[in-house]
Order: structure tokens, then sequence, then C-alpha cells
């Protein structure tokens, strides 16, 4: 009877202890990553372990941060001009540095054209 109450002991603390440990120990090392939800993990261990933790099917997206996967706006000049100044005088009757600044505002006034060359 003592032998089968020590293995029933040797059992229950082998549960008790499983239990009681966290379900995974990480690093603290900073290795970041992207998790397929969208979220960001310190390293691929967080991630498997957030993964574990939620009872989810998290997996790795990429390495680094998730803002860099997600598609970014990015406003870029529609002219690029040089700053050579050659004022020209609008339609509308603005003074330009040169005739590219004034072709740059077309797309806000579509029937804008050179009136003359220098100031208005």
């Amino acid at each position: 009877m003592d032998f089968k109450f020590g293995i029933l002991l040797i059992i229950s603390a082998h549960i008790c202890t499983t239990l009681a440990l966290p379900p995974c120990v990480c690093a603290r090392n900073l290795n970041p990553v992207c998790g397929s939800d969208g979220e960001d993990y310190s390293n691929p261990c967080r991630l498997k372990c957030a993964a574990f933790t939620s009872g989810t099917n998290i997996t790795l997206a990429k390495y680094g941060p998730c803002v860099g996967s997600l598609p970014q706006v990015v406003v870029c000049e529609e002219c690029i001009c040089d700053n050579e100044n050659s004022p020209v005088c609008g339609s509308d009757g603005q003074t330009y540095s040169n005739e590219c600044r004034l072709n740059c505002h077309k797309s806000e006034n579509p029937s804008l054209k050179v009136d003359r060359s220098g100031p208005c």
C-alpha cells in the first residue's frame, strides 16, 4: 500500500508542478517580429507563447515590426522643380518662380497656363 501511495504522490507532484509552471519561458532579448494577428512581439518566442496561451494560430508574418508590413501612405510631390528663378505670370494672375512651378498647380486648376514671361 505504501508503494502505491508513493507512486500516487510522485504523479500528483508532477502534475501540480507541470500545471503551476508558466506555459512558456522566453528570453528578454529584443528581436522584434510581426505576428499574423498584426501584433508586434519582442521576439519569436514571445509570439509562440502568445499563440499557445491564447489558443489561437498566430504565425510569424515577418521579422521586424508590423508597421513595415502594412502599406504606407507616402505623399510625394507630383512635380519636382528646381529653384530656377525665371518668373512667369499665370492666367490666374499669380506669379510663379518658373514655368515648372506653374505646371505643378495645373492639378488644382487644369486651365492654368502661362500668360506671359516675368512677374504679373
